[in-house]
């Protein structure tokens, strides 16, 4: 099978875009029907073999009429470029044969990441035609469909999409544990799980908690067999310490406890 490479376009209909990869936003649009006022945030209009002769696909998504004017605040903006990206990574994550995404992140990289990520995440336990990569029994490797690139960044930029990407997993890791059912998201394999995803983290300690801790801290209600549940009947004691909030992978994944909380 063949590889198909794609390019992602939030698109500001008031104001005229450049030429990036061959691709001009703002000429491709102008050649789909259009209304009377601006397409809706997140609307998509998806091109084939372009530019002409590549093969490439292309997936422009609208950032409404609302991102051109002066009165939209900073965070509303960003919510506008995460809104048009992910709309079109959605679309584009279904076609086959693309394993490769360029993102136009002039808009709002860090924005455009988190979306981008978020946008193509899907849990699933199904075994079949591939092996779930969400097994906690014997997870399969987990080969993302998308591999996501910026297109043309500055190192600011560069920056700012990198930090995006781990708000993403963050938040993806949130979501995985949240739908993991009881049976094999025991409290050890929990434990264990957050372990494994701390261990490279510096200034961050984790700490498992155990039966007689509980005890000495007056904790109860942790024993009760309906809390301790599982397979293993263990509580589900851990505990994140960190020291430096100012560490920049600190802070990061804190944005996963946040997603997770």
């Amino acid at each position: 099978m063949s590889t198909t490479k794609a390019f992602v376009f939030p698109l500001d209909p008031a104001a005229a875009s450049s030429t990036k990869q061959g691709v001009n936003p703002t000429e491709l649009w102008a050649k789909t029907p259009q209304g009377e006022k601006p397409a809706p945030v997140a609307t998509v209009r998806t091109f084939y073999d372009t530019p002409s002769g590549s093969g490439g696909v292309v997936a422009l998504s609208s950032l409404g009429e609302l991102y051109a004017k002066g009165n939209t605040k900073e965070n509303a903006k960003r919510e506008l470029v995460r809104k048009a990206v992910g709309a079109a990574v959605k679309q584009v994550k279904e076609l086959e044969g693309v394993k490769e995404v360029g993102v136009d992140v002039a808009g709002d990289a860090h924005a455009a990441a988190v979306a981008a990520h978020l946008a193509q995440y899907k849990f699933t336990l199904k075994t079949s035609p591939n092996p779930s990569p969400f097994s906690t029994v014997k997870p399969a490797k987990d080969e993302k469909k998308l591999a996501f690139k910026p297109l043309e960044v500055s190192a600011e930029a560069k920056k700012a999409w990198e930090t995006g990407v781990v708000y993403a997993e963050s938040q993806n890791l949130a979501r995985t544990l949240m739908e993991l059912p009881a049976n094999m998201i025991t409290p050890t394999a929990f434990t264990e799980r957050v372990k494994t995803e701390f261990a490279s983290i510096p200034n961050v300690e984790i700490l498992v908690r155990d039966e007689k801790w509980a005890e000495k801290k007056g904790m109860k209600h942790l024993l009760v067999p309906q809390i301790r549940g599982g397979d293993d009947g263990h509580i589900p004691g851990v505990e994140e310490s960190y020291s430096a909030l100012l560490h920049c992978a600190s802070a990061d994944m804190l944005s996963f406890w946040t997603a997770l909380r």
